[in-house]
């Protein structure tokens, strides 16, 4: 127990246990001991991925082609959704009160109201302009796919 981890207390005059003086000083050197060794570790676990990772986040060349290489895929989505149908939804509700005084005491109240709904689906059968786009949009992001591996390769 006198290691180096602990202080060496005075053997106590009646030859029992350490005192309770001692053994908080015990205590106290353990836990310094641990805080020391926790501390002088070192702290991060890094992999060389994980160097090569962060090293690749922060270049400023690969970050500008990601940027052009998400702007030229976006192209792709935009072009197929002209190619689907569109759906249009709308609605109207109108209320109308009006009263109707018949003689001084006497007046009839009438409330009128009507709604209407309609829904319109449309799909074009076949537009030419929309459809090269469309494969030009396929096209465009195939090669932004090649142009982003080159860069990631320099």
């Amino acid at each position: 127990m006198h290691g180096l981890n602990a202080p060496r207390c005075a053997p106590n005059p009646r030859g029992a246990r350490a005192t309770a003086a001692c053994r908080r000083a015990r205590a106290l050197c353990r836990a310094g001991l641990a805080a020391a060794v926790l501390v002088a570790a070192p702290t991060y676990a890094t992999s060389i991925q994980a160097l090569f990772d962060a090293a690749l986040g922060n270049d400023p060349v690969l970050g500008a082609a990601h940027a052009n290489y998400l702007a030229r895929k976006t192209q792709l989505p935009q072009a197929r959704a002209q190619l689907l149908p569109s759906i249009n939804l709308s609605g109207s509700r109108s209320k109308n009160d009006q009263e109707h005084v018949l003689g001084p005491t006497a007046a009839v109240e009438d409330t009128s109201g009507s709604r209407q709904w309609s829904v319109q689906l449309s799909q074009t059968l076949f537009n030419a302009r929309d459809w090269y786009s469309f494969r030009r949009a396929q096209a465009l992001s195939v090669q932004a796919d090649h142009d982003f591996a080159t860069v990631e390769q320099q």
